[in-house]
């Protein structure tokens, strides 16, 4: 008679994992006495819970929208040691289309003099 084989193939690894007993027994691998659980995943991609299992609501967690400013440092600010150095602002690094196209007559708030 005709009978079913399957295979997954796992492309980080490159193997072939036998995924029920016809692919076991070609294989020659030892055949589980005891059913399988089936994938948790569906045939379209919809995760549901495993048998046994109840459904729990996902853990929500805080997010703050509105971070202080006394938190992080500001962009503008310059560190008293660079500032002993002689350092008066940050470095201005070019962006890709200044670098391949060429910079802009006018950014904003610089004016050529």
């Amino acid at each position: 008679g005709n009978r079913e084989a399957t295979w997954s193939f796992d492309l980080n690894k490159r193997t072939f994992i036998s995924q029920d007993d016809g692919a076991k027994w070609i294989c020659g691998e030892e055949i589980t006495k005891h059913p399988t659980k089936q994938d948790r995943m569906s045939d379209h991609g919809v995760l549901f819970p495993a048998e046994g299992d109840s459904p729990q609501p996902p853990r929500l967690v805080a997010v703050r929208t509105d971070p202080s400013s006394d938190d992080a440092p500001s962009v503008t600010d310059i560190p008293t040691d660079a500032k002993k150095d002689g350092v008066t602002r940050r470095i201005s690094i070019p962006s890709w289309d200044d670098i391949m196209f060429g910079r802009s007559k006018k950014k904003d708030g610089d004016e050529e003099s």
